[in-house]
């Protein structure tokens, strides 16, 4: 039976416990040690926006993978899979994607909805450790 709070809030708890309560003390007495404490509660946060995210992300991944490669085998069996089989389909269907992009024989719109693809993908993940990060070409 699963009970609140949930692993994903426990890790954020912890976060914020390092980065307001023991930080500020450990700065203090060692910047070293203070700035690895800073690093332990990001670290808490990635974590727990991974679990917070990560079905979302997979089936949204997955998604645009079976649009891109719709005949590939990885696609046969079920939608709704358990996380394992999903981060295998994703994984056969991204090798076949990458082999597909090196073909010097794969038309333009192909890799442009590729691009389209790996630019979502990475924004997706960018998000949860840098939330800020920018995947846009203007540079402000």
């Amino acid at each position: 039976m699963q009970y609140d709070p949930d692993a994903g809030e426990l890790l954020a708890a912890v976060a914020e416990w390092i980065q307001n309560d023991v930080r500020p003390i450990l700065k203090e007495i060692d910047p070293a040690l203070g700035f690895r404490a800073l690093i332990a509660a990001n670290l808490n946060r990635i974590v727990a926006g991974e679990l917070a995210t990560e079905d979302m992300l997979d089936f949204a991944e997955l998604d645009r993978l079976r649009k891109l490669l719709p005949d590939h085998p990885a696609n046969a069996g079920p939608q709704q899979r358990s996380r394992p089989e999903r981060r295998t389909a994703i994984a056969q269907l991204n090798r076949a994607l990458s082999m597909v992009i090196r073909d010097p024989e794969t038309d333009a719109d192909f890799l442009e909805q590729a691009r389209i693809h790996l630019k979502s993908s990475l924004a997706e993940k960018m998000a949860i450790s840098n939330p800020r990060f920018s995947t846009s070409l203007d540079i402000e």
